[in-house]
C-alpha cells in the first residue's frame, strides 16, 4: 500500500533550509570580501611635522617608512628616533581600527572577534567561550 506525501506539509522546512543555505552563502562571500580587503589594507601616517611617514599593513607591520630630506639635517636624533616611534605605532592604532571596522561589518557583535582584534587577547575570547558554556549548561533542561 502507498502512502501518500503531503508535500505542502513539509513546505516550512525547505523555505527554512532555503533560507539557512542563502545565510551562509551570503556570509561565506561576506568573509571572502572581507579577506580580500584585509589583505589589500594599508594605512599611512604622515607626523605632525611631516617630516616622518609610516605605512603598515592590516597587521601593524611597517612596510614602509619615509624621512623627509630635512629631517636628517636638524640633529637630533633622539627626536627622529621618537617621531618615528610615535608616527608608526599611530599607523598601527588606526590599522587595528580600520581592521575592526571591517570585521564588525561582516561579523557578528556578539561574537567577540571585534574585541579581540582591538585588544589582541586571545584570553578575552577564551573568557568570553567560557562565559558563553556556562551560560548555556545553565539554561539547559
Amino acid at each position: 500500500m502507498m502512502h501518500g506525501v503531503d508535500r505542502a506539509a513539509h513546505r516550512p522546512l525547505r523555505d527554512q533550509c532555503a533560507a539557512a543555505d542563502e545565510e551562509y552563502q551570503r556570509r561565506r562571500d561576506g568573509l571572502d570580501q572581507l579577506r580580500q580587503q584585509l589583505a589589500a589594507l594599508t594605512v599611512d601616517v604622515q607626523s605632525p611635522d611631516g617630516l616622518v611617514r609610516a605605512q603598515v599593513d592590516a597587521r601593524g607591520r611597517l612596510t614602509d617608512l619615509t624621512i623627509a630630506p630635512g629631517a636628517l639635517g636638524h640633529g637630533d636624533a633622539a627626536a627622529l628616533a621618537a617621531a618615528i616611534m610615535a608616527t608608526a605605532t599611530a599607523a598601527g592604532t588606526a590599522a587595528t581600527e580600520r581592521v575592526r571596522a571591517l570585521v564588525s561589518a561582516q561579523v557578528p557583535d556578539e561574537s567577540g572577534l571585534g574585541d579581540f582584534v582591538r585588544s589582541a587577547d586571545p584570553a578575552q575570547l577564551l573568557r568570553r567561550h567560557d562565559a558563553q558554556g556556562s551560560a548555556d549548561a545553565r539554561s539547559a533542561p
